[in-house]
């Protein structure tokens, strides 16, 4: 980022309204320049004294009170920062605005969460006050067409009314993943992501997690714009039927694949509705109206939402899709959010990783740097996670890498699976055995 735009930021704390939300949260650091850095101590002192920030008169006069009590200024750097006090009150182009704003927020959002890992790491915040710290940077987003609703009441007032509010997540068909929760499983409105890198057959992971809520009798809404509804059905009956994908238009398989289908929708009425949304162009909003469709002309409506992927979902607000990736991707995930709390779901979704983090047996909050957003705005992030050998091998870990609720990251945890990508399988494996006979390579 060069020089003159790190000014134009400069220019936007001090000019802008906005500017005194972001003013003490960015650190001096991100400035390259020294002038730089002594103009925002400047504008910090000012904010401090006075709660405001300065005119161009005021900001001025401010910054000769503070030249003149401040021994051994070169003569080089009072001139510098003369300049540069009045370079930040040239007015910004209005098309600069929006994208000056994303990258203060960005700024603030990377440095606070890296921070807060590394407190977590070294044990000096608990789970609940990390999360505390990233709500706040998290808040720093707001779209211009979202409207928080929060379901409100008196804690003392209204103790009867709201005397058991004990919380029974709907478990998937993994015991050990389960038992990483906090309510045994997950519940409205909650947002569960699932990171990992190429070649963790992450898509078939959640694919399974779809078919055997399905299969216990949930109601599942597929939301593909990344392999195609044709891809996504073929890879159910596989799962179902236990087969290759070459064995599916085989003629003696028809029978029996359609007995499967038949008892599998008949007994516990559960079903998946997939539909596929074209990439970087379809919204949360488009979602919606889709599911109101389904709710009118055929009657269902679904317990659990599967977007997959996430991440290629533009936010419904044409002025917010214009922003930062990273700050789109926020935007969708809070409100995937305030659709599960308007109709009563919970959305499940994978999510590519760093590089950082490809290869590792697990990984934790500290390999969320680049991902940061996703961390700060789902409810529960876990990885997909396997050495070079266990992906050969069709070992995957399930780790807990940070959630609200439930249990924390710590060496151990984790939940075993063996996946067998030929015939869609994905079962759960003793990790004690497996431990015992671990395979070597890190």
């Amino acid at each position: 980022m060069t020089s003159d735009y790190k000014l134009l930021v400069l220019q936007y704390l001090v000019q802008c309204p906005q500017g005194k939300v972001y003013l003490n949260d960015l650190d001096e650091d991100f400035f390259d320049l020294v002038e730089d850095k002594l103009s925002l101590q400047i504008f910090k002192k000012y904010y401090k004294l006075y709660q405001s920030l300065p005119s161009k008169t005021t900001g001025q006069q401010f910054l000769e009170e503070q030249i003149q009590n401040t021994p051994n200024l070169s003569e080089d750097m009072i001139t510098g920062l003369r300049t540069n006090f009045n370079d930040i009150y040239s007015p910004i182009p209005d098309s600069d605005l929006r994208k000056i704003e994303d990258t203060i927020i960005l700024e603030i959002q990377q440095k606070g969460v890296q921070d807060t890992f590394m407190d977590y790491a070294a044990q000096r915040l608990s789970i609940n006050q990390v999360f505390a710290k990233v709500d706040r940077l998290s808040s720093l987003i707001k779209s211009a067409g979202v409207t928080d609703h929060e379901d409100g009441g008196f804690l003392v007032e209204d103790r009867y009314k709201h005397k058991d509010e004990r919380i029974q997540g709907l478990p998937t068909f993994l015991e050990d993943f389960n038992n990483m929760t906090a309510a045994g499983g997950f519940y409205s409105p909650q947002l569960i992501i699932f990171l990992s890198g190429p070649k963790h057959f992450k898509t078939g992971i959640i694919m399974k997690l779809a078919l055997e809520y399905a299969r216990g009798g949930a109601k599942v809404y597929y939301a593909d714009n990344e392999n195609g509804a044709t891809s996504i059905r073929n890879r159910f009956k596989m799962a179902l039927a236990q087969c290759e994908l070459n064995e599916l238009y085989e003629p003696e398989i028809q029978k029996e694949l359609d007995d499967i289908l038949y008892k599998f929708g008949h007994y516990m009425k559960g079903d998946i509705f997939i539909d596929t949304y074209p990439a970087y162009s379809k919204s949360i909003n488009d979602v919606e109206s889709r599911l109101t469709y389904l709710k009118e002309k055929k009657g269902w409506f679904p317990d659990i939402i599967v977007y997959d992927t996430i991440d290629k979902f533009v936010p419904s607000n044409t002025l917010d899709q214009k922003r930062d990736t990273r700050i789109k991707i926020q935007l969708v995930y809070d409100e995937v959010i305030n659709l599960n709390k308007k109709i009563g779901t919970f959305a499940i979704a994978p999510s590519q990783v760093n590089r950082k983090a490809i290869g590792k047996k697990v990984f934790d909050m500290g390999d969320l740097a680049e991902d940061f957003g996703k961390a700060m705005n789902a409810h529960a992030v876990f990885a997909i996670c396997a050495t070079p050998t266990e992906i050969e091998e069709g070992f995957r870990r399930i780790v807990p890498v940070a959630q609200r609720e439930g249990t924390r990251f710590k060496q151990g945890v984790e939940c075993l699976i063996h996946v067998d990508e030929k015939i869609m399988e994905v079962r759960e494996v003793n990790k004690d055995e497996y431990n015992s006979n671990s395979l070597t390579d890190d």
